[in-house]
C-alpha cells in the first residue's frame, strides 16, 4: 500500500473512484445517479485541490488506484476526514487500516472521524482503526454537523 498526495494532474482518479464511493454510500445517503449515471460530487469536491485546508489522498496498491481520503483542516491542527474509500475488491486485507493510519501521519494535531448513524460497518471500521492507532486514547460522541451520527476524536500530536 502506498499513499499519494493527489495532485491536479491525478484529480480525474479521484473523481473516478467518488463515483465508486458514492454508489457504495447510496444505501447509507440514498442519492441517485442523474441522467448520465453519475453521481454528484458535491459543491465541495473542486476545492481540494485549491483550497490550503483541504487534502485529497489515493491509495495505491501494486501501483493501481483503489481508494481516497479527503481531508479538512478545520481550524489550525484540528482535522476531519470528510470521505474515505477502498474497492470492495481490497477490503478485508488490512489495506484500509493501513491507508487511514498512513492518513493520519500526515497531519498532526486534533482529529474527528464522523460516520452515518446508519453505516455499522463504517462504525466498526473506525473505531476499530482508531483504537489501534491511538492504543485506546480515543473519545467518542455524537456529531451534530453532516454526517450525523458516532464521532470518533483523539489527538496525535504526540504519538
Amino acid at each position: 500500500m502506498k499513499l499519494l498526495k493527489s495532485e491536479y494532474s491525478t484529480k480525474n482518479v479521484v473523481k473516478d473512484l467518488m463515483q465508486a464511493y458514492l454508489h457504495d454510500m447510496s444505501p447509507y445517503t440514498g442519492e441517485r445517479p442523474d441522467e448520465k449515471g453519475l453521481y454528484s460530487l458535491g459543491k465541495y469536491f473542486d476545492l481540494y485541490w485549491i483550497d490550503k485546508d483541504r487534502f485529497a489522498y489515493l491509495c495505491l496498491h501494486e501501483d493501481e488506484p483503489i481508494g481516497l481520503a479527503l481531508v479538512r483542516e478545520i481550524t489550525p491542527n484540528q482535522f476531519s476526514i470528510s470521505e474515505f474509500f477502498i474497492l470492495s475488491s481490497k477490503r478485508r486485507k488490512g489495506i484500509a487500516t493501513h491507508f487511514a493510519q498512513e492518513v493520519f501521519q500526515q497531519h498532526r494535531g486534533r482529529w474527528s472521524v464522523s460516520q452515518l448513524e446508519s453505516n455499522k460497518v463504517a462504525q466498526c471500521f473506525w473505531r476499530r482503526t482508531i483504537s489501534s492507532y491511538t492504543e485506546g486514547a480515543f473519545s467518542e460522541g455524537w456529531s451534530s454537523s453532516q454526517p450525523l451520527g458516532p464521532k470518533q476524536s483523539f489527538d496525535n500530536s504526540d504519538l
